[in-house]
């Protein structure tokens, strides 16, 4: 473990201490290896069995390759870490992987996520339930439905955003500079936001950029919650004829919203301790997991099923006519 780039550049690390990063490694890497196994096993027997429709298989072929993929991302983004020259470890700037591959890893891992959660919902709450309860809604609610629908998307999108941003957090180590809040050590808009050149780097490895845009997604997307929340809510008649449980989703997604605000003010301000950072983290992936819950409820709402919702109506009204004599 002396040969890696790390040691090199710190010439502290006891080996008790590099077991201690080598076990979270090793488990972190039997962990994908397991999930790989425990995803392609029963998905080779239930379709060896039939028991999945046909019509899902490129949709589990895409997700066995997004997984397949991750473990080669995250060997690519380890790989970054290890092959530094002699100059960049004689220099003070601390050894650490490339946040682009950091965020390439990252975003791949919650692409994946939610394409499985996608389509364990869709299992869940197949079309022909979504077109029954859009059945029984009126027009009016209907467009209410697909304002919640639109706001949903906007606000999903804008977490998505916000953890890629935070990936750039951690890959930059940006988390440790600037511990006050609201400001920036006294400052609403930090100088040197465009110092390095091309411009563009700012926004993936100057510092304070990192940290200064992730803290505006990260309230920009509090706030659009929360105007999502209370307009949605302004009318009553309408709120109540939403199903139950697209209410319950939307509640809880205000809740997370703010919770996780407050998970990263705190993780900032107490200086990034681990356990904290690790719960921030998870607090994006459940917010995240909501969104998409909540625009999967409202998919009978969405422009695309209501042409296919007349279509069914239209068949069914033809059938009915030709099995009804006297009918024309």
């Amino acid at each position: 473990y002396k040969k890696f780039p790390e040691y090199q550049q710190r010439k502290s690390m006891t080996l008790e201490e590099f077991k201690f990063i080598y076990f979270w490694e090793y488990g972190h890497r039997m962990m994908g290896r397991v999930i790989g196994v425990a995803y392609a096993m029963p998905a080779a027997y239930f379709i060896h069995k039939g028991l999945i429709p046909r019509a899902m298989y490129p949709r589990i072929g895409l997700l066995f390759l997004m997984g397949g993929g991750q473990g080669l991302i995250g060997w690519w983004m380890v790989k970054s870490g290890l092959e530094k020259n002699k100059e960049e470890i004689a220099s003070n700037k601390e050894i650490r992987v490339s946040p682009y591959r950091l965020a390439t890893h990252l975003s791949m891992a919650f692409a994946t996520y939610c394409l499985t959660l996608w389509t364990a919902l869709d299992v869940l709450n197949p079309h022909q339930m979504a077109q029954k309860v859009a059945s029984g809604l009126s027009q009016e609610s209907l467009k209410f439905a697909r304002k919640i629908l639109f706001f949903g998307a906007v606000n999903a999108s804008l977490v998505a955003v916000t953890v890629l941003s935070g990936a750039y957090v951690a890959g930059n180590d940006a988390g440790r500079a600037y511990n006050t809040f609201p400001t920036m050590n006294g400052e609403w808009i930090p100088s040197g936001l465009l110092e390095m050149k091309p411009m563009w780097r700012n926004f993936f490895e100057n510092t304070t950029t990192v940290q200064f845009q992730h803290r505006v997604l990260a309230l920009s997307t509090l706030a659009s919650v929360t105007a999502m929340y209370v307009s949605t809510r302004m009318s009553q008649a309408l709120w109540v004829s939403t199903p139950i449980y697209t209410r319950a989703v939307m509640h809880a997604v205000a809740v997370m919203s703010a919770t996780q605000v407050g998970l990263g003010i705190s993780t900032l301000l107490l200086y990034v301790p681990v356990p904290l950072a690790a719960l921030h983290q998870a607090g994006s992936l459940t917010l995240l997991t909501l969104l998409t819950g909540l625009v999967h409820s409202l998919r009978f709402a969405s422009p695309v099923a209501l042409p296919l919702r007349r279509r069914i109506a239209a068949v069914f009204s033809t059938s009915l006519m030709k099995s009804t004599p006297g009918m024309k």
